[in-house]
Parts: structure tokens; C-alpha cells; sequence
């Protein structure tokens, strides 16, 4: 008699350890649901804060520089960065380098400075995006569009420097951007061919006769 009581006490204990086990579990896991929440949460704002630093840096300090380097191509006609053919096929960007006159050696020989210094500055702001380090959305809501015309109009440079793996990061950044914004323009011209034809009208004529 006293062994079954034993034994039923034991039964008793090891079901309410076993619920104790269970409830322990599921705060865990829920513990760990909120931590990884928290997580996300913190990494997001920090993404956002450094994104938010990144854009008044380069409306601080890169577009001066852009503005500098632009009178300098102007003021020493380097035809290399205007008259270059450039073609942006999603992905795929290719250079016809404009060479007459030396056009190459001239940017190297009047402008390289200048060049070296706005690209570098373009290239490291680009990786805080292209990492993820910064969030990407800030960042092209907030100089999406300058950057992309800035860029665009110093490819030739860039694509000639590619092979060596130089402006990587810029590229990337320029290609997702530009992306961006060729689909933005696209959805506007759907919005706008729906909305032309949902205000069209057609009449269908019918021959004389037919009815």
C-alpha cells in the first residue's frame, strides 16, 4: 500500500514538473521572440540614424565638391565625360570612351584631383547603402535623384576604372537607384495610359442594312 502511494506521489510530482517544464519553455521562447524583436527594432532606428547622417553628408560636403568638379570640367573642357557614349540597359552599363584629342590623358593631366576627390567621396558614401549598414530607403528618398544624375554623368570614368574592381560600391548603389526610378516613372506612364483608357469612349458604326 505504501509503494502505490509512493509511487502516485512520484507520478504526481514528475506531471507537475513536467508542466513546470512546459510553462518554463514557452517563456522562454517568448523571451526570445521579444529579444529578437528588440532587436530589429534597435538595428532599424540605428540603420535609420546613419542613413539620416549619411544624406547630410552629402548635401554637406559631396555636392560642393560635385559643384567644384563640375566648373572644372567646364573651365578645362574635358569633352572626355560629354561626349563619352553611355548606354544603361538595366544591369548592364557599357562606354564608348570619347578619345580624340587625347581626351583621356587631358582629364588625367587637368583634372584628376578633382575627380579622385568626388568619386572617393561617392564610393564610401555608397557602401553604407549597398552593405546595409545605412537604410537603403532613407538614403533614396531623401538624394536618390541627385545622386543618380551626379553619377550618371561621371561614368565614363567609372566604367573605364571598373576592371580593377575601383567604385564597386558606387556602381551598385547607381544601378539600384537608377532602377528606382526608371520603374517610378514607368508606373506613372501606366497611371496615366489607364486613366486615358478608362475616359475613352468607341462607337461601333453599323453598316446600312444590317439590322
Amino acid at each position: 500500500m505504501k509503494m502505490e502511494t509512493t509511487l502516485q506521489v512520484l507520478e504526481i510530482i514528475n506531471y507537475i514538473a513536467t508542466i513546470i517544464l512546459v510553462i518554463v519553455a514557452i517563456i522562454g521562447l517568448q523571451q526570445l521572440k521579444i529579444s529578437k524583436e528588440t532587436r530589429k527594432i534597435t538595428s532599424k532606428r540605428e540603420a535609420f540614424k546613419i542613413a539620416a547622417e549619411q544624406c547630410n553628408f552629402y548635401l554637406e560636403k559631396i555636392i560642393p565638391e560635385i559643384n567644384k568638379l563640375n566648373k572644372v570640367i567646364e573651365k578645362k573642357e574635358l569633352d572626355f565625360f560629354s561626349k563619352s557614349q553611355v548606354n544603361i540597359d538595366g544591369e548592364k552599363i557599357s562606354v564608348v570612351p570619347y578619345t580624340e584629342n587625347d581626351s583621356i590623358e587631358r582629364l588625367i593631366d587637368k583634372g584628376i584631383d578633382e575627380v579622385m576627390t568626388v568619386s572617393n567621396l561617392l564610393e564610401s558614401f555608397s557602401l553604407y547603402f549597398v552593405s546595409g549598414v545605412a537604410s537603403e530607403e532613407v538614403g533614396f528618398n531623401t538624394v536618390g535623384n541627385t545622386f543618380v544624375y551626379s553619377v550618371k554623368n561621371y561614368l565614363p570614368f567609372y566604367i573605364s576604372m571598373s576592371n580593377s574592381g575601383a567604385y564597386k560600391h558606387t556602381l551598385s548603389l547607381f544601378v539600384n537607384w537608377n532602377n528606382k526610378i526608371e520603374l517610378e516613372k514607368l508606373n506613372k506612364e501606366k497611371d496615366k495610359i489607364e486613366k486615358k483608357l478608362k475616359g475613352s469612349k468607341t462607337v461601333t458604326i453599323k453598316t446600312i442594312g444590317t439590322e
